[in-house]
């Protein structure tokens, strides 16, 4: 009895003893990630000011705005899945507020791009599991070819991550704008849109559309 309660206790020690040298080493690792993080943003913050970009006044410094940019493009779900899509936009016009706002639907609409591929894929795969006459069949590929622009339309709560500008031939400005959307809220908005015109534009029954969006897992 004595020497099992002996054991026990060493075996504590030990432990007790563990933990803090892995919490060392994970938080020696955290660390370095920053240093390297920091080296990089550094770096590129003054390739970007060579190249003669600049931000709007009172804005965070380059260096915060690069990593909180970089940042988002590694966040991920429980499922391992990008917590976030993250698009670039790239305009030039007279005015600055004309080229954020061509830069911003760019970019804008590259994530509805990708969400709609995504939406147009899943109809696409659960197709076979509905008997659809020709009105309807063809209904349905014209919605799915049309839901880039169909969820372009409906995005909203768009995350800015970085805004520069440069000024171009002295009478254009030229704006480079990075953007992030959560990527669930978005499939479920591309998926609840192209429902919706479904819904509006063809016979199908409820029970049929709940089989063309159908979520198929592995």
């Amino acid at each position: 009895m004595k020497k099992n309660l002996i054991i026990t206790c060493i075996v504590c020690l030990c432990i007790a003893f563990v933990v803090p040298v892995k919490a060392q080493k994970s938080e020696k690792q955290l660390k370095k990630e920053e240093k390297t993080r920091n080296k990089r943003a550094k770096k590129e913050a003054k390739r970007l000011t060579k190249l003669g970009y600049y931000q709007a006044a009172g804005a965070p410094s380059l260096v915060d705005v690069l990593k909180k940019s970089w940042s988002y493009e590694f966040k991920t779900n429980k499922d391992g899945s990008p917590k976030y899509i993250v698009a670039e936009g790239v305009a030039v016009a007279e005015t600055q507020d004309a080229v954020l706002t061509h830069a911003t639907a760019m970019a804008k609409i590259k994530i509805a791009g990708e969400v709609g591929t995504k939406v147009a894929d899943l109809v696409k795969d659960n197709r076979g599991s509905v008997q659809l006459n020709t009105k309807d069949a063809t209904t349905v590929n014209k919605i799915i070819a049309k839901a880039q622009t169909f969820v372009s339309e409906e995005l909203g709560r768009l995350i800015t991550l970085s805004t520069l500008y440069r000024n171009i031939n002295g009478n254009k400005v030229e704006v480079s704008i990075r953007i992030a959307y959560d990527s669930k809220v978005a499939y479920e908005v591309g998926k609840n849109i192209v429902r919706r015109k479904l819904e509006e534009e063809t016979d199908l029954l409820d029970e049929e559309l709940d089989k063309l969006m159908k979520e198929r897992y592995n």
